[in-house]
């Protein structure tokens, strides 16, 4: 057992059976895929049929060791719960069960993914172990504990396997590097140890692939360009960009990404990972993960200098990202969208109206250029361009039909709501600022729900359904902030309007992000080519 690493509190209570002759006839292995279970299991079979061990470890030399190695012991019987899982099976099981072993002293029978047997095939199996012959023991293995029943778990003796630590895992590709005699930089067993997610089988297969390059010394580029992942230092970078809303390096970093052929959803966990150890840090100056001090180093100053608050907003529009990749068009659009929703949307800070003249006259005289290459995102984007700056009717001040509009604001409000919950929010930030003759003004902070409300698809509907609410016909029309200032439009009037939106929220949370995004956005999913 000195050849497995990790699960040390499982080992020693194992060794300690074995030493005091007291070794169960059922054990159940729970816990996460490739974490030892089925390893575990082999090498107990084989110490407890060895011929010549005094101690807790087999003696590999003895007919049943080498039987054993090349997978020739009669006495093992191994079972994939996952392809073997009725009824007959386990009824065979049971009736050969009383034979005694071929030429060992047990008869060890291993059931892998135990959790999948039948309920039949559950009772079946209870009855084996209510009254197991002598020479038979059991050791059942699962990664889904609560799907066992408790009659099973009740009559075994049960171990939940941990996921293995970085540090553990570099421990292991150390060990194994070094017993194939090639040099490999600890960066690089930092990264597959990370994109192992504390599995020893996968972080041994990572490994083997990378020491298929049979070069001097291993590097991490080596790691990244051979197996197609990312460093954090990219992630922490992406991030980085994020807080600050810098849509244009965000998305360089993502189409490096792709371009590189890494997994976009890979890269996603791994900022969503990044992000919620930088949230947990900023919370209680600790973290579960295990990056280079280098990446540690930069991750609590980000922390000192980060709302909660935000990080945790941004986590929540990673992990809708995620989830949206796996019927995604593209695998990488979720996330551009998500990239553009959380840097386009709102503005990190409020800028003065000298800063924001300014800001509007250099964007309007900057040259455009186009992008050689556009990603799905953009073309969406395209699809929907920047509408001309508004202007201002030179019609007089119309105080009634406003006063008469914020009158019935809320019932405007809630048969919007009705008539497209994704308009929620938008029409929570659009604020009624006044109406000069049929033409009510709103002002927002944020120029994407402006170009959302001004889309015809989007505003005429609205400009009916006011009609039909206060019995006249008004246009509508929606400044930003800094338009407003511009324009002399006054300050929007607060409007008090009952909190009854939840009910409307937990219809959005239905809606996918795809589904929200395309209609802040406006176009449709379109192939590449």
């Amino acid at each position: 057992m000195e050849e497995v690493s990790g699960q040390e509190h499982v080992l020693a209570v194992l060794k300690n059976a074995i030493t005091e002759g007291r070794v169960a006839h059922a054990y159940l292995f729970s816990g996460p895929r490739g974490t030892g279970k089925t390893t575990i299991a082999r090498i107990l079979a084989k110490r407890l049929n060895c011929q010549e061990s005094n101690g807790t470890e087999p003696c590999g030399k003895c007919p049943q060791c080498v039987a054993h190695a090349n997978r020739a012991n009669l006495d093992l019987i191994e079972i994939d719960a996952a392809s073997n899982r009725g009824i007959d099976e386990i009824r065979a099981l049971k009736d050969r069960i009383g034979l005694a072993p071929a030429s060992g002293k047990y008869k060890v029978y291993i059931v892998d993914e135990v959790h999948m047997l039948t309920k039949e095939a559950f009772n079946a199996l209870l009855k084996t172990l209510e009254e197991p012959p002598s020479h038979a023991i059991f050791i059942l293995a699962t990664t889904e504990l609560h799907k066992v029943p408790e009659t099973i778990k009740s009559r075994c003796q049960t171990f939940l396997f941990k996921r293995a630590s970085v540090q553990q895992l570099i421990e292991r590709l150390n060990k194994i590097s070094k017993s194939e005699e090639i040099e490999i930089d600890e960066a690089a067993l930092r990264l597959i140890a990370h994109h192992s997610e504390g599995c020893y089988r996968d972080a041994e297969s990572l490994l083997g692939q990378v020491l298929s390059l049979k070069t001097n010394k291993i590097t991490k580029n080596d790691v990244e360009t051979l197996l197609g992942v990312t460093g954090f230092e990219s992630v922490q970078e992406f991030i980085s960009n994020l807080l600050k809303k810098d849509a244009k390096a965000s998305l360089k970093i993502l189409n490096e990404v792709v371009e590189k052929g890494a997994s976009v959803k890979r890269f996603t966990e791994d900022a969503t990972r990044y992000l919620r150890a930088l949230a947990s840090f900023s919370v209680a100056g600790v973290h579960s993960e295990s990056f280079d001090s280098k990446v540690e180093e930069t991750l609590q100053a980000q922390a000192k200098s980060q709302k909660t608050d935000i990080l945790v907003r941004l986590l929540r529009l990673l992990l809708r990202a995620k989830s949206e990749m796996r019927d995604a068009a593209y695998e990488e659009l979720p996330l551009e969208l998500a990239i553009l929703e959380w840097c386009e949307g709102a503005q990190p800070q409020q800028q003065s109206s000298v800063q924001q003249n300014t800001a509007v006259s250099v964007k309007d005289d900057a040259p455009k250029k186009e992008e050689p290459t556009l990603t799905p995102a953009q073309r969406i984007m395209k699809r929907n361009p920047i509408s001309e700056p508004l202007s201002m009717t030179k019609e007089a001040t119309n105080t009634e039909l406003f006063n008469k509009i914020r009158g019935l604001w809320k019932e405007f409000i809630d048969r919007t709501i009705k008539l497209n919950p994704l308009l929620l929010s938008t029409m929570e930030a659009c604020k009624p600022s006044t109406v000069k003759g049929n033409t009510l003004y709103l002002i927002t902070d944020y120029s994407l729900y402006k170009e959302r409300v001004m889309d015809n698809r989007v505003r005429t509907p609205l400009e009916n359904l006011l009609g039909e609410i206060i019995e006249e016909k008004v246009l509508i029309r929606v400044a930003s902030t800094s338009e407003a200032v511009t324009l002399g439009l006054p300050e929007p009037q607060s409007i008090k309007v009952e909190e009854n939106i939840e009910k409307q929220k937990a219809v959005i949370e239905n809606k996918s992000t795809t589904e929200e995004a395309l209609s802040i956005l406006g176009g449709e999913l379109v192939a590449q080519g």
